[in-house]
């Protein structure tokens, strides 16, 4: 008999198990015997945000400058030391949330600057040094030992806007019958020429005598700084910077163009400025910082005086000075248009002046 055979194995199909229900969450006290779970990173609270940390500087980097200087807005850039820095963008200066680690870093990036115009900053000397960079920047820096509280730094750019002749007499600048004065004279061509103080708003009414002129006329500024606020598109620009206008006065004279602004003259080039305005068909406009307090007349003789010999400075002052404003500053401190005044055949013609009771036409026309 053959042993009975012993049957495959059955091939059953394979049970398809229901998925795991995840376990229930643990209960806020776990049974006897449980351990609770643990976590390896503890679970931290929110925390509020903090403020940014400051931005570092690479070491002769202009520091805190670098964003302003970026910035279109921005106008001029005063440091008072390495802890005081102001902002003008167009409405005055103001502080900045913003300042240079030490001295020697202020004292770096004003060598900067000065390398970025072409300049040398001299080493360990006191003293006043200015410099103009490419696109016309000015930059003026006073060094220790003469400043006392760390350097001393003033950056101006290009680009002021204009202030117009309506805001500046709301402010008490001028009188409205001074402004249309003014404007009359520039229409008409005459030579205006503005007086002052360097803090008296000698700039405010040259720029307002040069939004006066009539778009279709190109103009030509000299400028010791860059102060005016021009037209775009029809200006040609000249600024002096360290060199002064010496320089600039005597290579303007082939300049092609319909008016030609002179500002910030001050001492001997104030006869060299005549002289080229005497040659030019007139419409031209000088600012000139000076104290005027006496009759304004004298006073541009004697300036001129300054530049030379005083043969002819007379005739010449007489053929090139038709209107002449003097700015200056009242015991308030608000700078005002002190008088207007006219040259012609007959001399010296006061046209307004202020007195006790402000303002006051004299009667005469220009």
């Amino acid at each position: 008999m053959e042993p009975p055979r012993a049957e495959p194995p059955r091939m059953e199909p394979p049970r398809h198990e229901p998925p795991r229900e995840p376990p229930p969450a643990a209960a806020a006290s776990p049974a006897r015997g449980v351990e609770p779970v643990r976590h390896e990173t503890p679970i931290r609270m929110a925390e509020p945000p903090t403020a940014p940390a400051p931005r570092t500087h690479e070491p002769g980097s202009l520091g805190p400058l670098e964003m302003m200087l970026e910035e279109p807005g921005v106008l001029e850039i005063v440091c008072e030391g390495p802890s005081r820095i102001s902002v003008d963008r167009g409405t005055g200066l103001v502080g900045a949330n913003a300042k240079f680690a030490t001295e020697p870093a202020l004292t770096g990036a004003v060598a900067r600057l000065f390398a970025m115009a072409g300049a040398t900053l001299p080493r360990d000397q006191g003293g006043v040094f200015e410099a103009t960079m490419p696109d016309g920047t000015h930059v003026l820096a006073v060094m220790p030992p003469v400043a006392v509280g760390g350097p001393y730094l003033e950056i101006r750019r290009l680009g002021r806007p204009a202030v117009p002749g309506e805001s500046l007499v709301s402010q008490g600048v001028l009188s409205a019958d001074m402004l249309q004065t003014l404007r009359s004279a520039v229409a008409v061509r005459r030579n205006v020429i503005v007086l002052g103080p360097s803090d008296a708003g000698v700039s405010a009414i040259v720029s307002v005598l040069v939004s006066a002129i009539h778009a279709d006329e190109r103009v030509a500024t000299i400028e010791a700084s860059p102060e005016i606020a021009l037209p775009v598109g029809r200006a040609i620009r000249l600024v002096g910077g360290a060199g002064g206008l010496a320089g600039l006065l005597r290579g303007a004279a082939g300049i092609r163009t319909d008016r030609l602004v002179i500002d910030g003259v001050h001492g001997p080039e104030l006869r060299a400025a005549m002289v080229l305005l005497a040659t030019r068909s007139g419409g031209g406009i000088l600012g000139i910082r000076a104290y005027a307090p006496g009759p304004t007349l004298l006073q541009l003789e004697a300036l001129g005086a300054l530049g030379g010999a005083v043969d002819g400075l007379a005739a010449l002052v007489g053929s090139v000075a038709h209107v002449v404003v003097r700015m200056g500053r009242g015991s308030d401190g608000v700078r005002r248009v002190e008088s207007i005044s006219e040259i012609g055949n007959e001399g010296l013609v006061e046209l307004f002046e202020h007195g006790d009771q402000g303002v006051a036409s004299t009667g005469q026309s220009a």
